[in-house]
């Protein structure tokens, strides 16, 4: 699939950007190209039944306006504006359209058992998506501020819940 202007990088990122015609649910519209492996979550199965069809998420906002992500079949993301609020005003608009805040909230997933040495340049990479939990001990070692927090949180926790300090304490000190 052919795609103009600029891509890869996540909607919030992109600050003042104009937005770009991508493909849409109904054609050619403004928004955004997102790289699938700039989304916190695997698009490998985003279709479903198995079809080779596109798929579309809509979120509707409080103020009613709407943003798509589509999915074509043939593979790729984008970010469709409402076309509404694209006519009613430019660019510098698209904030008061828009008026969100996006937050990533990191991937819950099982740690690798076997977990090889990476660059933090490759933690860094995945960190927002669906693999991060693949270099959850290569994250502490790359960037060990904060680990003590953690570790201290992570055994309160166990410990209220579970009563299992001491092999939290065991799994904390195996990170370091």
């Amino acid at each position: 699939m052919e795609r103009s202007g600029r891509s890869g990088r996540l909607f919030a990122e992109r600050g003042g950007d104009s937005p770009v015609a991508v493909e849409g649910p109904k054609g050619r519209a403004a928004g955004y190209w997102i790289e699938g492996e700039a989304l916190p979550i695997s698009v490998e199965n985003i279709h479903s039944d198995y079809a080779e069809s596109d798929t579309t998420i809509t979120f509707r906002l409080s103020n009613k306006n709407k943003l798509h992500l589509f999915f074509p079949a043939q593979g790729a993301c984008s970010l469709v504006l409402d076309p509404e609020v694209i006519r009613r005003g430019a660019p510098p608009s698209l904030r008061r359209g828009f008026p969100i805040d996006v937050a990533i909230v990191p991937v819950l997933g099982p740690v690798e058992h076997d977990e090889e040495l990476v660059k933090a340049e490759t933690v860094q990479r995945y960190q927002m998506t669906h693999r991060a939990s693949r270099h959850f001990r290569n994250y502490w070692y790359s960037f060990p501020e904060g680990f003590d927090e953690f570790a201290l949180l992570l055994a309160a926790v166990y410990d209220r819940d579970y009563n299992c300090a001491e092999e939290v304490a065991e799994v904390v000190n195996s990170l370091k």
